[in-house]
């Protein structure tokens, strides 16, 4: 313990890494932790753990927490959202289609970008959102899996301006506009209409016509099964507060 007490160690991470055997990996906050170590890697954990950095949250903590350790000599790693990528305004490497090249890329040492957009987005599972929806509504009742895909893939297209709007908010420095993700829009055009009027309120245009086709990319070609469809654009976009709610 004395030898212990002599290293100086800086903050709560550092005794923490310190003191374990086993590798620490760094997630962006609390709850993020508690689905890794209690549900997704509960087998693992004598192997592994998880960790929020210790003063702040998010991506940015996670990358300059795991630098920090490293630099120490601490054995940690960091596993972070997919956007950290639009928040450094890294849009290739963002708009990336093809997963080898988007996993050899590492713009950030010994840390992991997950594929998807964040972790909830590992949480959608199309007939779990069904379900959902039929205990919002008792008088709903649970459709077959064919038609529950083909209309959230309806959906998720509806949002690719959307998306390619905030990003496009993104590079001309304004903040993006995350309650279209949640706002209740039947009609598809609609909401396109408002993605478009919103960058040319902001000078936007040229970035959002750049992107729009990106975010379209991740729904892949016409021979693609509707599933793989659905798959690849909710590994890209956003899916919290879906606006199809509004069909309880």
């Amino acid at each position: 313990m004395a030898t212990f007490k002599n290293k100086h160690i800086a903050s709560t991470d550092s005794v923490l890494t310190t003191q374990k055997a086993t590798p620490l990996i760094y997630v962006e906050d609390d709850s993020d932790a508690r689905i890794f170590k209690e549900y997704w890697f509960v087998e693992k954990l004598g192997q592994i753990d998880f960790l929020k950095p210790e003063n702040a949250g998010g991506c940015a903590a996670v990358v300059a927490t795991v630098s920090r350790q490293r630099q120490q000599g601490n054995r940690v790693f960091g596993l972070i959202d997919r956007d950290k990528l639009a928040a450094d305004k890294n849009w290739d490497l963002l708009h990336e289609t093809d997963d080898q090249v988007f996993d050899d890329a590492k713009p950030y040492p010994d840390i992991k970008v997950m594929r998807r957009w964040e972790i909830e987005n590992y949480l959608i599972e199309p007939k779990a959102v069904e379900e959902t929806l039929v205990d919002l509504s008792p008088n709903r009742r649970i459709r077959e899996l064919p038609d529950i895909e083909e209309d959230l893939l309806n959906h998720a297209k509806a949002l690719v301006p959307v998306a390619a709007m905030n990003h496009a908010l993104n590079a001309v420095g304004k903040s993006a506009q995350t309650d279209l993700y949640a706002r209740e829009i039947a009609d598809h055009a609609a909401l396109a209409q408002t993605a478009k009027s919103e960058v040319e309120k902001h000078h936007a245009t040229e970035h959002f016509e750049k992107f729009v086709p990106r975010v379209a990319k991740f729904a892949g070609d016409d021979e693609w099964p509707i599933r793989r469809k659905l798959e690849g654009l909710v590994a890209y976009r956003k899916w919290q507060g879906i606006h199809f709610t509004v069909e309880i």
